[in-house]
């Protein structure tokens, strides 16, 4: 807590683990189709929990730079040992009423800065 004259401010921390081996963009393709459907379905487990959240939320920017990867060095070979998804600077409540064309405009131009075109969902 650090005190001003008249007020007090409250600074909040985080810390992270670092994925030194870079995101699923970097990494390229070429992987095994094995190794391929594990990274996908913990991408999809971090969705889960995002849509499971109380009240539920939509990341709005999955892409392969949004998923950081830990590598094994198992024999000399390179394998997804576990993908993160990050980038949750986008993130909204999931269930979004619109109202009216002003809702609508708002909700677009959210997206559209938020967002990246190529993995925006159709409807935003």
């Amino acid at each position: 807590v650090k005190t001003g004259t008249n007020a007090t401010t409250k600074e909040a921390l985080m810390l992270f683990p670092l994925y030194e081996d870079g995101s699923l963009q970097e990494l390229g393709g070429g992987r095994e189709p094995i190794e391929a459907m594990q990274a996908f379905l913990q991408v999809a487990k971090a969705l889960e929990n995002l849509h499971h959240h109380e009240p539920p939320h939509a990341h709005r920017d999955v892409k392969p730079a949004n998923v950081l990867v830990r590598l094994s060095h198992e024999g000399g070979t390179k394998r997804i040992d576990k993908v993160v998804l990050t980038d949750l600077g986008s993130c909204r409540p999931a269930r979004i009423y619109v109202r009216s064309r002003r809702d609508a405009l708002y909700l677009m131009e959210d997206a559209a800065q938020r967002c990246t075109a190529p993995y925006r969902a159709p409807e935003l």
